[in-house]
């Protein structure tokens, strides 16, 4: 069975690695059954990127064009609430809108 790739685009200044971990967990437990259904796929054929770098002292564009890399692999990308109020959000929205077709996209989900 293969794997839908879901990647999630979300807001992540100021906050803690742990804290990032844990809504992006607690966004997945409510995501993945909805998406399921409105694919038509099981739960387990849907798969999260683990999308989140541990770099503290990268530079923002270098951890912005990781993400990119990442994000072009997905066949479903999620913007998080507050996607629209963040810098590198909006930059991967733009990414994921304007290249779809190169990146084989199936769903972009807003929240």
């Amino acid at each position: 069975m293969k794997k839908l790739k879901v990647f999630f685009s979300q807001p992540m200044r100021g906050k803690s690695e742990q804290q990032i971990r844990e809504n992006r967990k607690q966004f997945w437990s409510v995501f993945q059954p909805e998406c399921a259904k409105d694919l038509g796929v099981l739960e387990e054929e849907l798969e999260l990127i683990d999308s989140i770098l541990s770099e503290p002292d990268a530079p923002t564009v270098r951890l912005l064009a990781k993400s990119i890399e990442m994000m072009q692999e997905a066949d479903i990308v999620v913007f998080l609430p507050g996607w629209d109020e963040s810098r590198g959000c909006k930059v991967e929205f733009d990414v994921a809108t304007k290249y779809k077709v190169e990146m084989r996209l199936r769903r972009i989900y807003y929240f």
